[in-house]
């Protein structure tokens, strides 16, 4: 998925929700939960690090820890003991990451590792085993690419307005 789609769509359901329920919210928890939406792919820059190179999206990036469910499995049980918006948002922007990754990227995603290394993938076949340009100039074909677009614009025209 692109970065927007992972920053829009928890947001939205996050903005939703609070509407619903009528839940208090400043522009900080949504920026919060925005960053946290998007850190898992920070493995990218991990992975420039370990291997020594520059930056390159043309990598199955989604093998690093920041991409392992169970790496934060800590902030959930955190959460359970400690509950509080913020960190609800850190948790609800960081395991939407692992749901779209799991449906609409061609890898998928290791939700079972360090036990098991299958990657679980639902709609994204067509996508698989491409990375970088080559991955978005099929994604940008598929339906999930507009919604990912018209999604984002949703969201800023709420943020706007």
């Amino acid at each position: 998925m692109i970065i927007l789609s992972h920053i829009a769509y928890p947001t939205l359901f996050f903005i939703t929700i609070a509407k619903l329920f009528n839940i208090e919210y400043s522009l900080t928890h949504l920026l919060v939960l925005m960053f946290f939406s998007m850190y898992p792919d920070l493995d990218y820059f991990f992975h420039a690090l370990i291997s020594k190179k520059k930056i390159s999206f043309n990598v199955p990036h989604r093998k690093w820890f920041t991409h392992w469910p169970i790496t934060y499995t800590p902030l959930l049980v955190l959460l359970y003991f400690f509950p509080s918006l913020t960190l609800s948002l850190i948790c609800l922007g960081i395991y939407s990451h692992f749901i779209l990754d799991t449906f609409f990227s061609g890898d998928g995603l290791r939700w079972l590792y360090p036990f098991s290394k299958k990657y679980f993938s639902f709609f994204g076949g067509k996508t698989k085993g491409y990375y970088g340009i080559e991955w978005f100039n099929i994604y940008k074909k598929m339906f999930i690419y507009k919604a990912d677009i018209l999604s984002f614009i949703a969201l800023l025209i709420i943020l706007i307005f």
